[in-house]
């Protein structure tokens, strides 16, 4: 989408309508229906009466039945092979996304299971790749216009730049959290969590079985949201997610703190800056030993596009280290992997990727990467980072600049 703004594409949204059953099965599955599918079956089907077998029928599956483990691969390899029998080639970074030149530009489409993203310079590029597919899925809904739903996201227009929300949802599970929690009245909060988040817990009672399903229920939906256009509700809803296996009322009162920031703080959206070059910042910090349990340091990351976010990381770290910049480096190595990942993506999305430029608020890592010699003296896992981000410094693939603290 961030492509799509900065390069004013149009884009329609394709849903193939029973999208496994157009794959075949690869290997002998039999199944046996239940009484009642039985009789439904023998109505449409009256010969089959004489299979039935004490109430049941026994058939073999022909095609990607919903529910089996392997449908999801191969309506995957069918629509592949389909994609690329008419020219469009993945993107081996990505392969749930495909590209092919139609009229001079380059047509994008992007795969999540049976919904299809389609952009292109023009709506009409647009709707030639809508037709190409038509011939050999006849089934499909076809979303166009300016603004439009995909993956639970409302995506709109504001001139050439392109707004993500998830307004709908917010307030779904907003509504479903205050019945959960038995709220009596309406509570907000300014800010997703405490300053204690990271404290520990073990002193708090445990949660009783009903409370802590409800607990793991509000966890899974506040992370489906934070991972998508809500980072700024994350960290606070990744500790929760660490705590679902032995809830306690500590956590239910995290929890019930981060709906009360959203209930305040609705829709919030991610904006892509459109009809200006693509550009690429990320940000990187450390919390030095705030896991007070075990000692361990947490990696926090933004990645934006345009000014837009596109991926976020807020997680615990996996070594302990012995100063904060260890800590930071740790998370700069995570945040310059990630910077890679995206710098080979875009290289078969555009002709020339923009640099990536990667902001770090710790002086002292960035004097280390200057110096000639490696000045830190950590264990092997450190100097491993160190040179690492060093390296691809040194090659040009991604830019570190020194970010102010209080402006990360």
């Amino acid at each position: 989408l961030a492509i799509c703004a900065a390069e004013k594409r149009s884009a329609v949204i394709l849903d193939i309508i029973g999208a496994y059953l157009e794959a075949f099965m690869d290997e002998i599955i039999y199944i046996k229906l239940t009484k009642s599918q039985t009789i439904d079956v023998v109505k449409h089907k009256p010969e089959w009466k004489k299979f039935v077998k004490d109430g049941h029928l026994i058939v073999q599956v022909l095609k990607a039945l919903y529910g089996l483990k392997q449908s999801a691969k191969l309506w995957y390899e069918l629509l592949s092979s389909e994609l690329e029998a008419m020219g469009f080639v993945p993107n081996p970074k990505e392969t749930c996304c495909y590209n092919m030149m139609i009229d001079g530009k380059q047509a994008t489409i992007c795969i999540h299971v049976d919904d299809l993203l389609i952009t292109h310079a023009t709506h009409a590029g647009c709707m030639r790749v809508v037709e190409m597919i038509k011939k050999q899925f006849k089934r499909m809904r076809v979303k166009q216009g300016p603004d439009f739903t995909y993956l639970g996201m409302q995506v709109s227009r504001n001139g050439h730049d392109v707004i993500v929300s998830m307004t709908e949802y917010e307030t779904k599970i907003m509504d479903e959290w205050k019945n959960m929690a038995g709220w009596k009245t309406d509570r907000k909060a300014v800010t997703p969590s405490t300053a204690d988040l990271f404290e520990d817990d073990s002193n708090s009672p445990l949660l009783n079985a009903d409370m802590a399903a409800k607990f793991h229920t509000g966890v899974a939906k506040l992370l489906y949201l934070a991972k998508r256009t809500r980072c700024d509700l994350l960290t606070a809803t990744s500790v929760s997610a660490g705590k679902v296996q032995e809830p306690r009322q500590k956590n239910w009162d995290v929890l019930d703190r981060i709906y009360a920031y959203l209930n305040g703080n609705r829709d919030l959206t991610i904006v892509f800056k459109g009809g200006i070059p693509l550009y690429l910042d990320m940000f990187g910090d450390a919390a030095y030993l705030v896991h007070v349990e075990d000692m361990m340091s947490r990696s926090g990351g933004i990645f934006l596009a345009n000014g837009g976010v596109i991926g976020t990381m807020s997680c615990k770290q996996k070594l302990i280290v012995k100063s904060s910049t260890e800590a930071e480096f740790m998370t700069l190595s995570e945040v310059a992997s990630m910077a890679l990942y995206l710098n080979e993506f875009l290289k078969f999305q555009m002709e020339r990727p923009p640099v990536i430029t990667i902001y770090q608020d710790n002086q002292s890592v960035i004097a280390l990467l200057k110096a000639n010699n490696c000045g830190v003296k950590g264990s092997k896992h450190i100097k491993v980072r160190y040179f690492f981000v060093r390296q691809h410094i040194k090659s040009g693939e991604i830019k570190l600049v020194w970010c102010c603290t209080k402006d990360m």
